[in-house]
């Protein structure tokens, strides 16, 4: 019983039928025409048609779908070609050939489905927004397919038909170049003439069209059409009015009216300078002179470099703020979702198990005033953590940016309560629960100036767990410490540190320098000073921030108490402790000193 292969390369009549071996065609499944029919459900699914034939959506036995193309007329050569072709290759973004049927009234081919559909449909038929981030990443994949096919297999193989409807797109838009039915398989010769001339208006290269001669320059200047489609969202040739390819290259070497070519989707001033050097690019590849036309290889890199090039601008544009563990950004999803995006540090940061394991655990402490981890990305050179995007900023841009902006002690003193609670729930799930990293730049802000703490565990995360473990038993009075210093900003709106060359003392060193019947004058934030009533508070405030800041850890109060007095203090009510900052007698008779420093 003769092979299936031999078959399919009994059909090959032309001279060079000794190349045609499908050095992979053992990997392929020959099916019967019944079980297609099964896997098809009798032909139910009509996914698309064309000269050739018709397409149909089958589910094989192990679910897994995939598209039929069966053929409408009886072209065995070309079929056979087409099967053989698809053999040689075995790459990511080509669709898989999984099997065909030799049927005495079929030919057809079975492959991978992919779901999405093909780039024509999605940039000309629909209204589905894509960045210019997803573009380039769309364009590199098929030029890293088509530079494969032409210098990196048994024999070059050229496709012949590089077009938008030809090029597939998955879930994820990645790119999987399809259909091989006109496509050639060279040796080692580099040029094909041939007087069967085959290929779609618009986009196939007129050298070709006008002398049969096929390169794999030709698949360049195919390629080079995409490339402008992509970048202006237009159709290469418009019910035979328009011609993109002599409008944007008269365009180019005019250097006038290029932008409005542009998708405006894409066409922004952040985009501009990558479109033009794309567009540029396109128009190399569509060079009348075959020569000049730059390879599918040096197209890649052209393309990996503008792509590297748009990442780090987009990457300067999302910059929110360094950070001591992690670099924040912000991400802009579709439909408007905005997400804020931290890379933790490469600085000594413990296995992958142990921190998978640490961001469980943080993970799983979920309070209303916690700004929740929604996603996380572990991999061996990337670690990204995910949360919601807060457009109102941070308690420090409030109090110390370029563009600060006033709030009233009604504001703070709610901010404060917020914060307090947030730490104190953090402290009450475990005894050696904390946060680790408390400062003004992780208390975000709502709209309406809610309070939200943020980076909830960052520190542990990228400590060792010999750090961890020693440092436990002080962590929580380190919270303390830490959120005294933020009551010290809230009270005086002044920064923490001072970063100047003018030696000032650091903020708590400041305060204490202070004498407390000089505090309203010298100490508190004049901006808070206009409201009447306000100064008693605030005394009651940085009473309990300097307490908090003891440098003895063992006398600075817990989070919880630190909560009760601050709802106390909002509720005018006395303190019910007698701390006094400066020595002196409590109310229970007895003596505590202030111990200033860290």
């Amino acid at each position: 019983m003769d092979l299936p292969e031999n078959e399919l390369r009994g059909y090959i009549q032309d001279k060079g039928k000794p190349m045609w071996t499908a050095h992979n065609n053992h990997n392929i499944r020959y099916f019967k025409e019944e079980e297609i029919r099964i896997i098809t459900s009798n032909y139910n699914t009509l996914l698309g048609k064309g000269s050739f034939g018709e397409v149909y959506k089958g589910v094989l036995d192990d679910s897994s779908s995939v598209a039929v193309k069966k053929y409408l007329h009886n072209v065995k050569e070309s079929f056979a070609k087409e099967v053989i072709i698809h053999c040689h290759i075995n790459h990511r973004n080509v669709v898989r050939l999984i099997g065909c049927c030799i049927g005495e009234n079929a030919l057809m081919l079975v492959t991978e489905y992919v779901s999405k559909g093909n780039l024509s449909d999605i940039l000309h038929c629909s209204e589905i927004s894509i960045s210019l981030e997803t573009r380039l990443g769309i364009a590199i994949g098929c030029a890293e397919a088509l530079s494969y096919m032409h210098s990196q297999m048994y024999g070059k193989v050229i496709h012949g038909d590089i077009k938008p409807a030809n090029i597939l797109l998955d879930e994820n838009l990645n790119t999987k170049i399809s259909d091989f039915g006109i496509s050639k398989l060279l040796s080692t010769d580099k040029t094909l003439y041939t007087t069967h001339v085959l290929g779609s208006i618009g986009y196939m290269d007129p050298l070709f069209a006008q002398s049969g001669r096929l390169t794999s320059k030709s698949d360049v200047y195919s390629f080079g059409v995409v490339l402008l489609e992509l970048i202006t969202r237009r159709k290469a040739v418009d019910d035979g009015k328009f011609s993109l390819i002599e409008n944007f290259t008269q365009a180019i070497a005019k250097r006038k009216k290029i932008r409005e070519f542009y998708d405006v989707e894409v066409a922004d001033d952040n985009n501009m300078k990558i479109l033009d050097e794309i567009g540029k690019l396109a128009v190399k590849c569509l060079a009348m002179d075959i020569e000049k036309r730059p390879g599918m290889k040096d197209v890649e890199e052209r393309l990996r470099m503008l792509r590297k090039s748009q990442l780090q601008s987009q990457e300067k544009k999302n910059f929110v703020c360094p950070g001591k563990y992690a670099t924040t950004y912000k991400s802009c999803l579709e439909k408007g979702v905005v997400l804020t995006v931290k890379r933790l540090k490469p600085v000594v940061r413990p296995p992958d198990e142990v921190l998978m394991e640490r961001i469980a655990t943080t993970g799983a402490i979920k309070h209303e005033l916690i700004v929740p981890l929604l996603q996380y990305f572990i991999t061996k050179d990337e670690k990204l953590l995910v949360y919601d995007y807060f457009p109102n900023g941070s308690l420090s841009s409030y109090l110390h940016g370029k563009h600060k902006a006033p709030v009233d002690w009604n504001t703070r003193s709610a901010i404060a309560l917020s914060a307090a609670r947030a730490v104190a729930y953090i402290h009450s799930t475990d005894a050696a629960a904390s946060h680790g990293d408390i400062h003004s730049s992780n208390v975000l802000l709502t709209e309406s100036h809610e309070a939200r703490v943020s980076e909830h565990g960052l520190k542990t995360l990228v400590s060792t767990p010999t750090s961890v473990t020693t440092n436990n038993n002080m962590a929580q009075k380190d919270d303390v410490y830490s959120f005294g210093v933020v009551l010290l900003e809230i009270i005086t709106g002044k920064s923490p540190v001072h970063t100047d060359a003018s030696e000032e003392p650091d903020l708590l060193d400041w305060v204490l320098s202070i004498p407390s019947e000089q505090w309203a004058t010298e100490a508190f934030d004049k901006n808070l000073l206009m409201k009447k009533g306000v100064v008693d508070e605030m005394v009651q405030f940085l009473m309990l921030a300097i307490h908090c800041c003891d440098k003895n850890p063992a006398l600075r109060p817990a989070m919880s108490e630190v909560v009760q007095q601050i709802k106390d203090i909002r509720l005018s009510k006395d303190l019910p402790w007698g701390y006094d900052p400066f020595g002196g007698t409590s109310v229970e008779g007895e003596e505590q000193t202030f111990s200033q420093g860290t």
